[in-house]
């Protein structure tokens, strides 16, 4: 079905053309103008990312060679959820309060007590990450922290010395784990 410049949809919305992949709530086209609601999915098969939240707005710009509709700007606000792939092929999701795309300089800025967590476990806090799409490359900007899982030295419980005889009902279980965080 063609859309058109101007077009309100409903209800268990689902979008779908050669480059994305868009389930909402509500979508809403106006001109250059967009914007969805409660988005559960907006797959970008050509920038290689997927997002969500509650709330998208952004503006469209004709492609000079193919005079296609290209995302000049846009801004997912609410629970905001990012995901892409990075270099080393490596699953990544930066999670926050706001993220912001810009054609321009082929950017996604994740604000609003951001996250970022890899495939691998490894979380960074920061007040803001900025996602090169064109290098698949993600940087923490002020404040950036490195969380991680420190785990008790202790290897096994069942070994008892005469140390651990004295301490008998105080033994902390060797599997406690606690959030350490790590300035960058």
């Amino acid at each position: 079905i063609q859309l058109g410049e101007g077009y309100e949809l409903e209800d268990d919305v689902e979008i779908v053309t050669e480059t994305r992949h868009i389930n909402c709530d509500k979508f809403i086209k106006h001109g250059k103008y967009f914007k969805g609601f409660n988005i559960t999915r907006f797959e970008d098969m050509k920038q290689q990312y997927n997002a969500r939240g509650e709330k998208l707005v952004g503006t469209l710009t004709k492609n000079s060679k193919t005079k296609e509709d290209e995302i000049a700007e846009s801004t997912f606000s609410g629970n905001v959820y990012f995901e892409f792939t990075n270099k080393q092929n490596q699953k990544n999701v930066i999670t926050g309060d706001e993220a912001r795309y810009t054609k321009a300089n082929d950017t996604v800025t994740v604000t609003g007590n951001p996250l970022a967590t890899r495939s691998d476990g490894k979380k960074i806090k920061a007040d803001q990450f900025r996602v090169n799409l064109a290098t698949k490359v993600y940087y923490a900007e002020g404040n950036a922290h490195l969380l991680y899982v420190k785990e008790d030295s202790k290897k096994n419980e069942n070994v008892k010395t005469d140390k651990d005889q004295d301490k008998q009902g105080e033994e902390k279980n060797s599997n406690e784990a606690e959030q350490v965080e790590k300035t960058l």
